[in-house]
């Protein structure tokens, strides 16, 4: 299948729902102190890739796991495996649309999340 701005990817076990964003692994998206260090001291889990991404930042869908960390990035136009999930589409707490299954967890995570606003200087980076 492939992903756009209203069709999220599959969602895997080890995350919780996904929420539109530009690629928060870029180099674009660290602080300054960050950027410089070495890709032989950057890792991604689960992959032998080493560093940030680069080149040009792209938008598409970041995967949260329970704990709100993103753990995950599909980009627009790229083709996952799997067949498309029933979502539920809505704004998310940093003012961004999420996609949250449309299951109990799913509609609770959305409850859980409805009237909140985390967005913040020191959360978003500016």
């Amino acid at each position: 299948m492939k992903v756009d701005t209203v069709t999220p990817p599959p969602l895997p076990s080890y995350g919780t729902y996904w929420e539109r964003s530009s690629d928060p692994f870029h180099i674009d998206s660290m602080p300054a102190e960050v950027r410089n260090v070495s890709p032989e001291n950057i890792i991604t889990i689960g992959s032998d890739r080493k560093g940030f991404n680069t080149g040009p930042r792209q938008d598409g869908w970041m995967l949260i796991d329970w704990c709100e960390n993103p753990v995950g990035f599909v980009a627009d136009g790229e083709v996952v495996e799997g067949e498309p999930q029933t979502y539920i589409l809505t704004g998310g707490p940093f003012g961004h649309i999420c996609a949250y299954p449309d299951t109990n967890y799913g509609r609770e995570r959305m409850k859980d999340h409805e009237g909140k606003d985390w967005r913040s200087p020191q959360r978003t980076g500016g």
